[in-house]
């Protein structure tokens, strides 16, 4: 395993809203970042550039003769480290092309949603190291000319310790990215899990993510999604890491609190801007497919392996599913949103003491 050079290619494979907003801000402090994805996106960031804004810092422009947009995957060959961005569904086929065009000794990270996209890359991909990251913020993009692209709110990025993860570190770091390195990153993602389990919930809503925190119900499903995973990681030995400024334990029964106590006392978690909506609302308005089962879904097969129910998972996974197959569920209010999990749960209790 080498150092890394000064100006070592960092290559964004599946450059979508976080790649595209971390790969632009290192690009903007001139590293050598490469690129790779929608055509679409390329052809309009190459000719317009890219624009860079967050919720507490101004905007940042790119010119399009600036940024390096890769078609080929032979130009894979170039990298030295390798930021996987895609879909948790398409982890398998990402990996089966690095394996095949990137050289010895690169190092590839996934940054993406979810526990256990590093065991699928690592799966093919044998002879590099293979990292895990956390992305603890969220990203929109206005399509305006130049495509912007917006941290909606606080958050860092967590990668697996490695002097390649330190090397990368600092260069988000002198890009303005809050990071750093954690040798417990499984701790790391399981936490973050927890959080990604408004996902669902934010998509069934269908309202901005301050929005829909604002309201209780929705904030009481959530609750009982968390209560639940904890039941079943817990049961499995995992202990997740605090994620911002709250323990896990403690993140049901602040969701439960009465509005106007909950806005006082986590007014952190309501640091985002007006507009922002999860990436799964994202997927589900541009036609893709839901990572809903490498979220919710994760909690239920831990479960079901061991023996443990997770009927507010369940119904959470059914709801969504449903949702992007066009056979969206009728609910007039969050409050009947809410009445149908806490049926789901109830129908298991009664079934399993009846």
């Amino acid at each position: 395993m080498t150092d890394l050079a000064e100006k070592a290619v960092i290559t964004i494979f599946g450059a979508g809203l976080v790649g595209c907003y971390v790969g632009g801000m290192l690009a903007s402090r001139g590293n050598n970042v490469l690129f790779f994805g929608r055509e679409k996106t390329g052809n309009s960031v190459t000719q317009y550039g890219m624009a860079l804004s967050s919720h507490h810092k101004p905007i940042r422009t790119i010119a399009g003769d600036h940024l390096k947009w890769i078609s080929s995957e032979a130009a894979l060959a170039g990298s030295d480290l390798v930021l996987v961005c895609v879909k948790s569904a398409d982890t398998a086929k990402a990996a089966a092309i690095i394996d095949e065009y990137c050289k010895a000794g690169t190092t590839i990270i996934s940054f993406q949603n979810g526990i256990g996209n590093g065991d699928t890359l690592r799966q093919t991909i044998k002879d590099n190291t293979v990292l895990a990251a956390m992305v603890g913020f969220n990203v929109v993009r206005f399509d305006e000319q130049p495509l912007r692209y917006h941290c909606a709110s606080e958050g860092e990025i967590i990668i697996e310790d490695h002097a390649h993860s330190q090397y990368l570190v600092q260069k988000l770091r002198d890009a303005d990215i809050t990071s750093r390195t954690d040798s417990n990153i499984q701790s790391i993602l399981w936490g973050k899990l927890l959080l990604n389990l408004n996902n669902g919930v934010n998509v069934l809503s269908d309202l901005p993510l301050k929005q829909q925190l604002e309201n209780r119900y929705y904030r009481k499903i959530l609750a009982l999604s968390i209560e639940e995973a904890l039941g079943v990681i817990r049961f499995c030995g995992i202990k997740p890491a605090k994620i911002g400024k709250v323990k896990p334990e403690f993140t049901p029964a602040l969701l439960r609190l009465p509005n106007f106590i909950f806005k006082i006392l986590a007014g952190s978690m309501l640091k985002i801007d007006e507009n922002a909506r999860s990436s799964m609302w994202e997927d589900f308005v541009a036609g893709r497919r839901s990572e809903i089962d490498y979220l919710n879904g994760a909690v239920c097969s831990l479960g079901a392996d061991h023996g443990r129910p997770t009927p507010v998972n369940d119904k959470i996974v059914e709801l969504v599913s449903l949702k992007f197959d066009g056979r969206e569920p009728d609910f007039a209010s969050a409050r009947d949103m809410y009445d149908a999990v806490i049926q789901a749960k109830n129908r298991h209790h009664t079934n399993e003491t009846g």
